[in-house]
């Protein structure tokens, strides 16, 4: 599940107190901050910039010494803001970044504050003047990218200071937005911990994300797991899997684990093709993007939902583009264990 902070948590109440105002008549009390603090469970600087946010809305209005009240009058209609989506994805029909767009689009589409999300090809500001053409328009309100590259960051710095920003791919947030996507580091220990369940005491990790690599070492050394393992690299192309499998036949190792599903699927094609007796005996263990291609032997799937992690992004937005003073958030959605369906194998 992925980690819901605070800021989230308030703006959960922000919707809420949105509903239950449009239901009210006018001119009726509402609760203090602080007793909609212990109702909620959001701190009490939270649940005031909710009711600060409330009245610049002019949904409510407040008298001093005697509270908060629904007002008359409602606000007018926002015009619609856009979500600018620039992605660099060398596969474009890949289900987890198909899957992860629908998640924001239907988001989206749900939220109460007008916002809209619009795909821009690329993320380099110097290599890509389409994304620097859109990031002029007055009605983009945060972007979304892998990473922020150089071009993209000194571009925010002179110009678009306001702009909201979520990076998919690194662990760290930046001030003015937030790190949303997998939890690669929560997926390293879960695949430790299911290995040494299973009894594996010789794994061999195939590791493309470092995050992934920390959590399993992590496991194995706080655990005190009595494992013998080999962090082996990645392939140098997915077309090319050789040394990685003439790796795994050196090592020999019980179990196998795969931190990224390319990667994982050329190397296991292989080895159907060429090795299938030693695959066979292995325990083998992957993450994996639901929707994505079929394995070519039996595998245990540590499995994210690019859709979810589309919903958490513009969930997450909506909580920055609703307090001016929200930022660094970091949302990571952890993998759910899939073993593999008996009636294939």
């Amino acid at each position: 599940a992925p980690h819901i902070s605070r800021t989230l948590r308030g703006e959960s109440l922000y919707r809420e107190l949105c509903q239950h105002i449009a239901q009210t008549v006018a001119h009726v009390s509402l609760a203090s901050a602080r007793k909609l603090s212990e109702r909620y469970g959001v701190s009490l600087s939270s649940a005031r910039r909710v009711m600060e946010r409330l009245c610049r809305e002019g949904r409510i209005y407040q008298i001093q010494g005697k509270g908060s009240f629904v007002a008359e009058s409602k606000p007018a209609l926002q015009p619609v803001r856009t979500i600018l989506y620039a992605d660099t994805w060398m596969n474009a029909a890949h289900p987890f970044r198909v899957r992860r767009m629908q998640g924001m689009i239907d988001a989206a589409r749900e939220s109460g504050m007008r916002i809209q999300v619009e795909q821009c090809p690329g993320n380099m500001m110097d290599e890509n003047t389409a994304l620097a053409a859109s990031l002029e328009r007055d009605d983009v309100c945060a972007l979304v990218v892998p990473w922020l590259s150089d071009g993209v960051a000194a571009y925010l710095q002179k110009r678009k200071q306001r702009l909201r920003v979520v990076v998919t791919t690194h662990d760290v947030a930046p001030s003015f937005g937030a790190a949303v996507g997998v939890d690669f580091y929560a997926m390293g220990v879960k695949a430790a911990a299911h290995l040494r369940d299973r009894g594996c005491a010789h794994v061999a990790m195939v590791s493309v994300h470092p995050s992934a690599r920390r959590g399993f070492e992590t496991f194995v050394s706080e655990r005190g797991w009595d494992c013998r393992y080999a962090i082996l690299p990645q392939p140098g192309s997915y077309s090319a899997p050789g040394e990685c499998v003439a790796a795994i036949l050196a090592q020999a190792p019980a179990g196998l684990f795969f931190d990224d599903d390319c990667v994982a699927l050329a190397v296991l094609g292989l080895f159907a093709r060429e090795h299938p007796g030693f695959i066979g005996e292995r325990y083998i263990l992957s993450h994996a993007n639901a929707g994505g291609s079929p394995w070519p032997c039996p595998v245990t799937s540590l499995t994210f939902d690019g859709y979810e992690v589309g919903r958490a992004i513009v969930r997450t937005l909506e909580s920055l583009l609703g307090d001016p003073v929200a930022g660094g958030l970091a949302v990571r959605l952890a993998p759910t264990l899939e073993s593999p369906a008996p009636d294939k194998w």
